[in-house]
């Protein structure tokens, strides 16, 4: 763990910059949630006083920000089994299992995808405390993502995702009968203001979000769905789903008036709900493929993860409950 001082004094005229970008320019490479978490702790300082998150920086303000900052050498590596899809001495694809985060953070130091990998192999790039991570994957949503080996991967494969052209499909059973084949939801997402763990479509402190899904299967009860991303906001499928009224099956977090998507519907609702929500232990959400440019030959590659066999049981039930079973 290091322990990071920095106090900075704006010297010349800025536009309408948010500090919590102003302080990505000087060096601090942290997350918005993080930022605002240490300015809630008194840990960012402009002129002495606590900001809002909000704030705009002006010429003459000094800025001062403390805070821990997790190395490569704080992270242990760890014997956890990986599905590996392919590897080179640049990148590494992972199918994902479900119950494990990404990175370490705080509360979550070991146990992550980075524990496994460091153990497997060496991985670098990027922010120390999350090397070789170039996107994620919530901690109970599975599927595959690639990991980048060293800085020049890292970059490359970045840019992908900020051009959009890195292409990420996933699969998702959700609530209720979804009636159009094909729907492009664009509404901004941001954090919840009643409970900041959470995410919601909002247009206080928002980013624009932008999923396209698109119906492959229909159930008395719920719907299959192919889900494009042209953004990757967190919990973007999950927010967006909800906001359509048509929650991911077993989330617990965005799936509140899961019951409502399917109150209409003229079926022994117990029945068919109940077995359903009982069922399902985390959401039914997995990332079934991912395309992108090789990050040193610029081949084209596309991988592929096989749905897993809770989402494959879930299917089956629905199809019995279907058919009286």
């Amino acid at each position: 763990m290091t322990n990071i001082h920095i106090e900075h004094k704006i010297k010349s005229d800025l536009l309408d910059i948010r500090i919590d970008k102003f302080l990505r320019t000087i060096g601090v490479k942290l997350s918005r949630s993080r930022i605002n978490l240490l300015i809630k702790n008194g840990k960012i300082l402009v002129n002495n006083k606590i900001p809002k998150p909000s704030y705009k920086v002006k010429c003459g303000d000094t800025i001062i920000v403390d805070y821990e900052r997790l190395t490569s050498n704080d992270i242990k590596a760890e014997d956890i089994p990986l599905d590996i899809l392919y590897e080179d001495d640049d990148i590494i694809v992972i199918n994902k299992q479900e119950n494990i985060v990404v990175h370490p953070a705080r509360g979550n130091r070991e146990g992550t995808m980075v524990n496994a990998l460091l153990h497997h192999t060496k991985i670098s790039g990027g922010d120390k405390s999350r090397p070789g991570v170039i996107h994620r994957l919530d901690k109970n949503t599975t599927g595959v993502m690639v990991f980048a080996k060293n800085d020049e991967s890292l970059t490359i494969l970045s840019k992908q995702i900020e051009k959009r052209t890195m292409k990420r499909t996933y699969l998702a059973l959700v609530w209720g009968n979804i009636m159009r084949k094909y729907i492009k939801i664009d509404e901004p997402i941001g954090r919840k203001i009643s409970d900041k763990r959470l995410m919601a479509v909002t247009s206080v402190n928002s980013r624009n979000a932008v999923t396209e899904i698109r119906r492959i299967a229909s159930f008395d009860i719920a719907s299959m769905i192919k889900v494009k991303l042209q953004t990757g906001r967190t919990h973007q499928i999950r927010v967006h789903m909800a906001f359509m009224g048509h929650p991911v099956i077993g989330d617990d977090y965005y799936g509140k008036f899961s019951r409502s998507a399917v109150k209409d519907l003229d079926i022994d609702i117990k029945k068919h709900f109940d077995n359903i929500d009982n069922f399902m232990k985390r959401q039914a959400l997995h990332s079934v493929s991912l395309g992108f440019k090789h990050p040193k030959t610029f081949e084209d590659m596309m991988f592929y993860a096989p749905l897993p066999k809770d989402m494959i049981d879930l299917l089956n039930r629905l199809k019995n409950l279907d058919n009286g079973v």
